[in-house]
């Protein structure tokens, strides 16, 4: 096991995903310098109270994460929409942690639609 902060030094992520099935705090306390790079836009974590029989929650995940400034969302693929979770998390699915909302917004208004499977996204 490594911490995150030693896997990406040097490199520049601009998007993280977190799916460790309950050991993401372990995860967040080994990057906390990667987290704090103004490079790394958004982090999409899968929330779903599986921490907590380890002794964590995802109400202090988000806090966690709210204090390197990133504010909580979901992503509908098919409206290409954001939706505010206002510092919820997502128990469904994924919660998208972003730090630049506007930045994010803009490059989904920009982005080409794209066809996967049946799906045009």
């Amino acid at each position: 096991m490594a911490a995150l902060d030693s896997l990406v030094t040097p490199t520049r992520p601009t998007l993280i995903k977190i799916d460790v099935e309950g050991f993401e705090t372990a995860v967040l306390r080994g990057a906390a310098q990667t987290l704090a790079n103004p490079h790394v836009h958004s982090v999409i974590m899968e929330l779903n109270q599986s921490g907590n029989r380890y002794g964590y929650s995802d109400e202090h995940i988000v806090a966690q994460m709210a204090e390197y400034k990133f504010s909580t969302f979901v992503y509908d693929p098919k409206a290409r929409e954001l939706s505010s979770l206002h510092g919820g998390s997502n128990l469904t699915g994924n919660t998208l942690f972003v730090r630049d909302v506007e930045w994010l917004e803009r490059r989904i208004r920009e982005a080409k639609t794209f066809v996967v499977g049946p799906l045009t996204l």
